[in-house]
């Protein structure tokens, strides 16, 4: 948990009457900072597998500012399988930063001379949507609304943040007053401007802890992502996948978001709340499961939020032991036996016959951040009852796992 609320505060690179070679010198400095440290590696895996997915062979990069991390991040892209080209844009163009990274990247760069306004994007900017460190600089309506135009055109889009709403991620932001001055010299192009900007007058060093430190303040959670993917896809016709991921050389996770239509995925669309409710005995919080994201006749995969909430019925003192994920489990085995049974019955009880080779990595759920997947897939079945193999996890970690067998008497 952030502890820390949500503020929507002003940048002052955000401000219209900010000044084209501060703002100019900010997005250096962050750039300069991403080719340093390169926390965006992190994410290659989940961006590599969503643009398979999408079948997408254009990046669209919306924000990009100094050009953000694509000198580094694309050649990384390509050498997991991703031979795409990247199309750079902004609403406040850092020309010189552009056009040094599309120099960098002959023949697979380039970026979009006119002003882009992320809320609504051209149509003839066709291709997968990327914003880096960006997100959090719209309020929700607007932020909604990104990604409700990505929604309406059918595009593909990736959203990635390395600032974090935590006591951590706010002194980790600190650290950027000094390394600014010692970056001053080594930047490339090298500009007086922002040199004088930074020794001569200090001015940049305070601006870039300023609004580093408001970043900090206005990042979303993955549980806002997750609200706003709610209000921007009422129909649930896509994919979103949302969490943190370890980055090297940083103690602040980054936070992702992915989204593509569920065709994109080869999916059925998928259930919500209400919906599964419908398939199960249970009634009210009971039901624990929020949504399936995807089932056929073997498998299915649901998504949680409810181990975090004080209110869930399996909790004990306030804690949520490892060992309830068997009841999530339970609840996505009962509900992809209604679906495959394509029966539209309620049934009347469930009741665990069998539990088997039962594994649980930790003590307690409430502690885990972000999303639950759960897991089943069938093994065996007879009539109402039936036998799986079933996980609980979060990110790429599996936290519960084990075998379940399950009757659900229908009247």
């Amino acid at each position: 948990m952030t502890g820390v609320r949500r503020f929507h505060l002003f940048e002052i690179g955000d401000l219209p009457g900010c000044p084209a070679i501060i703002r100019d010198a900010f997005t250096d400095y962050l750039r300069y900072a991403q080719d340093t440290f390169r926390p965006y590696l992190a994410i290659v895996t989940l961006l590599h597998r969503a643009l398979e997915r999408t079948g997408a062979t254009r990046i669209v990069d919306l924000c990009s500012g100094g050009a953000g991390p694509w000198p580094h991040l694309l050649p990384a892209l390509s050498d997991a399988g991703s031979h795409i080209r990247v199309s750079m844009t902004d609403k406040f163009i850092n020309r010189a930063a552009l056009t040094h990274a599309c120099a960098q990247l002959p023949g697979r760069g380039d970026f979009v001379p006119e002003p882009v306004d992320a809320m609504a994007v051209p149509e003839s900017l066709h291709g997968f949507r990327t914003l880096f460190s960006a997100f959090h600089h719209f309020p929700p309506n607007a932020a909604r609304d990104i990604l409700a135009d990505a929604v309406r055109r059918g595009q593909g889009i990736g959203i990635f943040e390395i600032t974090q709403r935590s006591r951590r991620g706010i002194l980790r932001a600190s650290a950027i007053f000094p390394l600014v001055l010692l970056w001053a010299p080594r930047l490339r192009p090298f500009r007086w401007s922002r040199f004088l900007l930074t020794w001569l007058v200090p001015l940049m060093p305070v601006i870039a802890l300023f609004d580093s430190l408001v970043s900090c303040l206005r990042t979303y959670t993955p549980d806002e992502l997750r609200a706003l993917t709610t209000q921007a896809d009422p129909e649930g016709i896509y994919v979103w996948e949302i969490g943190e991921v370890p980055a090297e050389k940083s103690t602040v996770p980054i936070t992702y978001l992915l989204g593509y239509p569920l065709s994109a995925a080869g999916r059925r669309p998928h259930l919500r709340h209400a919906d599964i409710c419908t398939l199960l005995p249970h009634t009210g919080n009971m039901c624990l499961l929020e949504t399936v994201q995807d089932w056929n006749d073997e498998e299915i995969t649901c998504l949680v939020n409810s181990h975090r909430d004080p209110d869930n019925p399996l909790r004990r003192r306030g804690i949520l032991p490892a060992v309830c994920g068997v009841e999530y489990a339970a609840q996505a085995m009962g509900v992809h036996g209604r679906l495959v049974a394509r029966s539209k019955s309620k049934p009347s009880a469930g009741y665990l016959v069998s539990l088997r080779d039962l594994s649980l990595k930790v003590d307690r759920l409430d502690q885990i951040e972000g999303a639950l997947t759960v897991r089943a897939r069938r093994l065996a079945h007879s009539g109402d009852s039936v036998m799986c193999e079933f996980s609980v996890g979060a990110g790429d970690q599996v936290l519960v796992s084990g075998r379940a067998t399950l009757l659900l008497e229908v009247r």
